[in-house]
């Protein structure tokens, strides 16, 4: 038998005998009790929902801790839990199902093939460019540098160069252009946020759109005839605008399909 304290001056000494430092008589300690019974993983998760009164039921049926996890809806039922609520207060407590073991390990250590794309995809703003809507607000802000405007006898014009005529001529309607790639930017930022494009998208859509209602409004506006506007626009559009109509199509049609889901 191996020393223990002395309950007095706490010196080590053997039980059943007299210690050696102060002369205290050391009992034989006790045994530990031995462990109780398990708690039942169903009483214990119906008292903890505050419905006891089902656990005969579930006793009667012989559902124990194993079978637990997997119970449904319908099977509640068949167990005489009649109320929605009380359904629904007892599948929200159930212990999730114990995952196997590979699929555990495969999910922890998962290898990764150590690629840049590997890390792109875990990149937000990379992930917003990879979207549909993120490579439609990615166009119109391209488009928005490239020429729109393609007439011979007045070279190619883009977004930017119509901003910066306006700039230097302080012609407020000018500056028009730069809402196309502003709110294609506010597209890309909301994207990478993690949330879905809505109205802003809308915006973004409508702004390529509104650009070339605006080529054609300074076409006419310059005493050329209607006719004569939309054969230049035809022929005259380059294909940085026209990226940017259909980017803004794009963004348009899936911002109004995610507004009305």
């Amino acid at each position: 038998m191996s020393a223990v304290p002395c309950p007095k001056c706490q010196v080590e000494w053997f039980p059943n005998q007299h210690c050696n430092n102060c002369g205290t008589f050391i009992p034989i300690p006790e045994p530990p009790a031995p462990p109780g019974p398990a708690p039942d993983p169903v009483a214990k998760l119906l008292k903890d929902v505050g419905l006891e009164e089902h656990l005969p039921a579930f006793q009667a049926q012989e559902i124990n801790g194993e079978v637990l996890p997997t119970l449904s809806d319908s099977d509640l039922k068949e167990l005489g839990v009649e109320l929605l609520v009380h359904r629904r207060r007892i599948l929200a407590a159930l212990p999730k199902p114990p995952q196997p073991a590979a699929a555990a390990e495969a999910a922890v250590l998962r290898p990764r093939s150590g690629s840049a794309s590997d890390d792109w995809a875990d990149d937000p703003a990379t992930n917003a460019l990879m979207s549909v809507e993120g490579g439609a607000a990615a166009a119109i802000i391209l488009g928005f540098f490239l020429p729109w405007i393609g007439l011979g006898f007045m070279g190619d014009i883009s977004g930017w160069e119509m901003l910066k005529t306006g700039w230097e001529a302080e012609e407020v309607a000018l500056f028009v252009p730069a809402a196309s790639p502003l709110t294609a930017a506010l597209v890309l930022a909301v994207l990478a946020m993690g949330d879905r494009v809505r109205l802003s998208g809308i915006a973004a859509g409508l702004t390529p759109w509104l650009m070339l209602g605006y080529v054609a409004f300074k076409f006419s506006d310059g005493g050329v005839a209607l006719d004569d506007v939309f054969e230049i626009i035809v022929k005259g559009t380059s294909y940085g605008l026209w990226l940017a109509l259909a980017g803004g199509g794009v963004l348009l049609v899936r911002s109004i399909k995610e507004l009305n889901s």
